[in-house]
């Protein structure tokens, strides 16, 4: 498995870790003897035991989005054995990387088909896609040197599948609950974000990426019947994102539209301006800014609501937001800034 994991270092989002496998050293999750370098569809796999082995990598990513850990991708190695009717030298060592570049190449579009056919296949195929690689290593890793039998030119001629994995920081701890708490001191809310934009910046010569977060937020005060809107200005940094199609481009813009609200509470009654302050907010990772959702997930800690006893149950508060059907699709890593949130206007009467 090849594994990414973000740790927030001092408010700050690092990520460690490496998505690329090295041959003949990094352990692969699957291999496949005698994969073939031509079957354009499921359908025609020769080897069932083949077609067995790809479903089952195909169910285990599309799994990993229902948890924590998620799957973002994969690497496929090809193999070839020694080509003994042509003569050693330059042209079978050109023959062999071109045969095994067509095994690993197959093995990456037929992986994707088994993804995309998947339930729920569909919504994390553009994220997949994106961070999907395929490379050809010619007969440089031969497991029998020679093969004398058939079995093991099966074994020479073989993929190898490293998957990608990406473990987002862990999240911040609920503070120790006051010894028997009194449920009745417990204050309902809502939170919805209306529109805003999230703007990624390449950084030259690294894998990561300034994150600018920019949002409209309406929060509601369930208890006394008022709600106000809220202008969130948040920065830090991402793991890079690609965009579709895959056009290089230092600078990321998605354009975020209003989305579901979503109901919380708070330990203790608290008033609409004390959401106004600091406040952290985490982008989740995946494709067209998340896996769960077109317009993205955003994680909100409200940090001056915190430093007056007042915290929200959960501790961070997961508000989605909504996207245009125009707009292209983007696969991230997700990430984690800081800033502020302040009040615009004054509260208002809620039904």
């Amino acid at each position: 498995m090849l594994t990414q994991r973000a740790l927030v270092v001092g408010r700050v989002l690092q990520v460690f870790g490496s998505l690329k496998a090295i041959p003949g050293v990094t352990k692969a999750d699957e291999t496949i003897d005698g994969f073939p370098e031509f079957a354009f569809t499921v359908d025609t796999i020769p080897d069932p035991e083949v077609k067995k082995k790809l479903k089952a990598i195909a169910k285990r990513i599309v799994a990993s989005h229902s948890g924590p850990n998620r799957i973002i991708g994969f690497e496929i190695h090809g193999h070839a054995d020694q080509t003994v009717r042509i003569a050693a030298g330059a042209e079978r060592d050109r023959a062999e990387l071109e045969v095994s570049r067509d095994r690993a190449e197959n093995a990456k579009e037929l992986l994707l088909q088994m993804i995309r056919d998947e339930p729920g296949g569909t919504p994390i195929i553009a994220g997949i896609e994106a961070n999907a690689d395929a490379a050809g290593f010619g007969s440089n890793h031969r497991i029998f040197k020679p093969a004398t039998s058939d079995p093991q030119m099966r074994r020479n001629r073989r993929v190898e599948i490293f998957l990608r994995e990406f473990i987002p920081p862990p999240p911040k701890p609920s503070p120790a609950p006051p010894p028997q708490p009194n449920p009745s001191l417990k204050h309902p809310w809502r939170i919805q974000i209306q529109n805003g934009t999230v703007m990624t910046v390449q950084v030259p010569g690294l894998d990561v990426s300034s994150l600018n977060i920019t949002l409209v937020v309406e929060i509601t005060d369930l208890k006394r019947h008022l709600k106000a809107r809220y202008r969130v200005v948040s920065t830090g940094g991402a793991a890079q994102s690609i965009g579709f199609p895959p056009i290089p481009s230092p600078v990321d813009t998605q354009q975020v539209l209003r989305g579901k609200p979503l109901d919380f509470t708070t330990n203790n009654e608290a008033t609409l301006a004390a959401f106004a302050g600091a406040v952290d907010v985490g982008l989740s990772p995946g494709a067209g800014v998340s896996v769960l959702s077109a317009g993205g997930q955003f994680a909100f800690s409200f940090t001056d609501l915190e430093k007056l006893g007042r915290f929200t149950q959960p501790s961070i508060v997961v508000a989605e937001g909504g996207s245009s059907p125009l707009q292209l699709p983007q696969a991230s890593l997700g990430g984690f800034t800081t800033g502020k949130i302040s009040m615009q206007g004054a509260p208002t009467a809620a039904p």
